[in-house]
């Protein structure tokens, strides 16, 4: 072996160990803060899990006394035909909010929570390119204009993780139609804060630090063996350092509490469900939260939860409870 080489061979040695020990010193920082919990809850996970969804939201809202939620608005559920829209579940989800005095981050776009990720009417599959963009625009117009005035609203989200590319069954990103959307936010209710998110473990958080008032993110850790080993706490207040976004303008919008499956949950053995995520993971994570050093964290899973209640498993749901 030549002396080029060894000495190539040393470096790149070095450099990995260094690497590896910084790493290793991350896990001992914590930036741990109070935290209000919120839930993410989405009509159609109820729908998929067999649930009445109405009754699950009640749920959520008297048992477990949630006072922050984020909630969607399907573009297929409210304009299932061009031009028609039907806001009937999602006013009375607004209503219920604001009878139970909580506050609301509601998503609106093309791209908003839940499989496939992109939400479209039947009908925008008929619709060129540039007719789609305008479909689009005129729903969102339509939809804020809605709820603009309604108590409950707190921030508009617009879309959801739109540049995370590598899940979904979405289009190619396109910023300035994102960019388009916000402005169309902003200009139609300007007293409500708009937010993006972005992927907490597979985003630099550099292309969504300025589009809007709140930078949203997810923290996945049982997506795939090890993960909760990898990546520390400090990883995503380093992230927010870095991006020099005021800490009160990020808040982790999606914080895992169900299993990853490769199939819907409903068609998941219970018994994996329960080895992919169970009580001591979500207390693990709950202690997690608190050392991220952001102040607002919205769990996702809470249909799951009232799910594994009804199958007379009730362990997360009133664990959940001691967080409201």
């Amino acid at each position: 072996m030549n002396k080029n080489l060894k000495k190539t061979l040393l470096i790149l040695l070095i450099v990995s160990a260094a690497l590896i020990l910084t790493w290793r010193i991350m896990f001992a920082f914590s930036f741990v803060t109070d935290v209000t919990y919120g839930v993410n809850f989405s009509q159609k996970q109820a729908d998929s899990l067999g649930l009445d969804w109405k009754r699950a939201y009640l749920s959520i809202l008297n048992d477990l006394n949630v006072k922050n939620l984020r909630l969607v608005a399907y573009w297929d559920l409210i304009e299932p035909k061009q031009g028609n829209f039907n806001f009937a579940d999602l006013d009375w989800q607004m209503d219920q909010a604001r009878r139970h005095n909580a506050k609301v981050i509601l998503a609106i776009g093309q791209r908003v929570p839940r499989w496939p990720e992109c939400h479209y009417p039947t009908w925008v599959s008929d619709l060129s390119e540039s007719r789609r963009e305008q479909a689009l625009l005129a729903y969102i117009q339509t939809v804020v204009e809605h709820f603009k005035n309604d108590p409950a609203l707190e921030i508009w989200q617009v879309e959801n993780e739109p540049f995370l590319e590598v899940f979904g069954e979405c289009p190619p990103r396109d910023k300035p139609l994102l960019m388009s959307e916000l402005e169309l936010v902003k200009q139609i209710d300007p007293d409500h804060p708009t937010m993006v998110t972005d992927s907490g473990e597979m985003a630099t958080w550099f292309r969504t630090r300025k589009l809007a008032d709140y930078l949203g993110t997810s923290v996945y850790r049982t997506t795939y063996p090890l993960q909760n080993l990898l990546i520390p706490a400090s990883y995503y207040r380093l992230k927010a350092w870095l991006i020099e976004k005021p800490i009160d303008k990020i808040l982790v919008s999606e914080f895992q509490a169900e299993p990853w499956s490769s199939e819907m949950l409903i068609d998941t053995p219970i018994n994996l469900q329960k080895r992919n995520f169970n009580l001591d993971k979500f207390i693990d994570d709950i202690k997690f939260s608190q050392k991220l050093g952001f102040s607002r964290v919205y769990w996702w899973g809470a249909e799951w939860w009232y799910w594994m209640r009804l199958q007379g498993d009730p362990a997360i749901w009133d664990e959940a409870k001691l967080l409201f």
